[in-house]
């Protein structure tokens, strides 16, 4: 049990790791997107 419970936290954290990549690179997008205007 205790194996899949630190495979749930490596899962939960890469998935943390996404979503901040992918709301840092949305941020980008706008920053650019704002430039541009």
């Amino acid at each position: 049990a205790s194996k899949l419970q630190s495979n749930m936290e490596e899962v939960m954290e890469a998935v943390e790791l996404e979503k901040r990549k992918h709301n840092s690179t949305r941020m980008e997008a706008m920053a650019r997107l704002s430039k541009l205007e």
